[in-house]
């Protein structure tokens, strides 16, 4: 579960808090990022992300001393899993087929990091408690 968290934590730091909260508008352009007007929304879902990154952070530092983070467990499996959803929607729509290649594999790598999350911390948050459990 460690593992997973720490995954969790670097991918949403660089994927996603990071660039919405710190990159030029002008580089989200030339990335093939769609426009959002005004940018502050891209900024504002950085933050949320950040937001996300501390709940992480406190889970993972309860793993470390011994306990289990059953909230920080819930939390990044409704995040993980609806995000996933959305971008296996928004593929299968056909939404990024006219975006440029390095927007498209943002995409992708965001819809496999969040399915590949959701999966790790359902095998190792529930699914291995239930197992301890019996």
């Amino acid at each position: 579960m460690a593992r997973t968290l720490a995954v969790k934590i670097v991918l949403t730091a660089v994927l996603w808090a990071m660039p919405l909260l710190l990159l030029p508008e002008s580089l989200m352009h030339r990335l093939g990022l769609p426009a959002t007007v005004p940018t502050m929304f891209y900024r504002l879902l950085g933050t949320a992300y950040t937001a996300l990154l501390v709940e992480y952070l406190y889970g993972l530092h309860a793993l470390r001393s011994g306990g289990y983070p059953a909230g920080t467990v819930r939390v990044g499996l409704v995040s993980n899993i609806a995000a996933c959803l959305v971008l296996y929607q928004a593929w299968y729509g056909g939404v990024w087929d006219t975006w440029p290649f390095t927007a498209r594999a943002l995409m992708m790598v965001s819809l496999f990091a969040t399915g590949g999350v959701s999966l790790g911390l359902l095998v190792f948050g529930p699914v291995a408690e239930g197992r301890r459990e019996s």
